[in-house]
């Protein structure tokens, strides 16, 4: 006998994360490409005077401004802000889904004053589910970006605007991808990668757990 098994709810969680990751390569491929016709437009300009060559240095200038620098930023301070809408949503379906199938009986998902939504959530997983199947580093990663993105949201990447700017440096300071440029956060295509990865790891991790389903179609032969 054949058997097809799905978990939809995991499936549609795992696609959105998918999403992401496609979106942010379609961006950065953009970005990519916008440099390359831009730059190839400015090498175009016939030089015929010391004004030309001025021109010509300015415009340069300002396409290195702009393309090393601005736009990259906007990209991936905008992808993580997604990124971030994302998991919040999808942990809350989660929370849902866990008290939908009887795994989860006798609490909500609800977050105090004095904690962040990722802190909520484990707090709200049953211990077997979050703190033995989802590593403590990968919580900590998880609380990292949450402050990361509230940073790019609340002070436009500028960590001297957030209260205790210092544990933003600490996170910058041991955080691969992430670095200080002129007192804002600048961040790392590998960050934005990353991000997709730990989010992937973290639902995968709790799915397993509780025993979810597969996301995609498994065929058994029995």
């Amino acid at each position: 006998m054949v058997v097809l098994r799905i978990d939809f709810h995991r499936a549609d969680t795992m696609w959105l994360i998918e999403k992401l990751s496609l979106y942010l390569e379609t961006m950065e491929g953009a970005l990519r490409e916008s440099h390359q016709l831009d730059r190839d437009r400015i090498d175009s300009y016939v030089i015929s005077s010391s004004d030309d060559l001025d021109d010509r240095s300015e415009e340069l200038h300002v396409h290195n401004l702009l393309f090393q620098q601005d736009f990259p930023s906007k990209v991936r301070y905008s992808f993580l802000t997604l990124a971030y809408s994302v998991l919040e949503d999808r942990t809350k379906a989660l929370a849902d889904e866990l008290i939908k199938r009887g795994i989860v009986v006798g609490r909500t998902l609800k977050k105090s004053p004095d904690e962040g939504h990722m802190q909520s959530v484990r707090r709200f997983l049953p211990a077997e589910y979050g703190s033995v199947h989802v590593a403590p580093a990968l919580w900590e990663e998880l609380f990292d970006f949450s402050l990361i993105r509230n940073c790019i949201i609340h002070a436009n990447g500028k960590p001297d605007d957030m209260r205790k700017p210092l544990r933003f440096q600490d996170i910058i300071n041991k955080t691969p991808g992430l670095s200080l440029d002129q007192g804002f956060v600048n961040v790392e295509l590998t960050y934005c990668q990353h991000v997709v990865s730990m989010m992937q790891s973290f639902f995968n991790a709790v799915f397993e757990a509780a025993e979810f389903g597969p996301a995609e179609t498994v065929v058994e032969s029995k």
